[in-house]
């Protein structure tokens, strides 16, 4: 069962995650700290992150325990289409407008 978890469940399910520009949370596979949480999940306590974060053997800085979550950007439209393209603002997040762009350029649509 390991090697298939870990050998072809998690490959395959990382490929089909990206194949669709999904992001596949995988299930907790690390043995160690289910068997640090394993009391918590038999109990009617939930374990949060936190918890999870207190399971290592080096504990982490408050300061990284603390942070508020920062979120993730890439500005795709950015390097793909430059400043002084047609219907690209200056603004990364405006997928609507990158979206428009691209269909105009592959169907000819005005």
């Amino acid at each position: 069962m390991v090697w298939y978890m870990r050998n072809q469940l998690l490959r395959v399910a990382d490929w089909a995650g990206m194949a669709h520009s999904l992001e596949i949370r995988v299930p907790l596979v690390d043995i160690v700290l289910l068997r640090e949480i394993a009391p918590l999940l038999a109990s009617n306590y939930r374990p949060g992150k936190l918890d999870m974060a207190g399971t290592l053997e080096t504990p982490l800085p408050d300061a990284v325990l603390q942070r508020a979550k920062s979120g993730f950007f890439v500005p795709v439209r950015r390097w793909l289409a430059g400043a002084s393209s047609p219907g690209v603002g200056n603004r990364d997040h405006d997928w609507r407008g990158w979206a428009q762009t691209v269909y105009r350029h592959h169907t000819g649509a005005p």
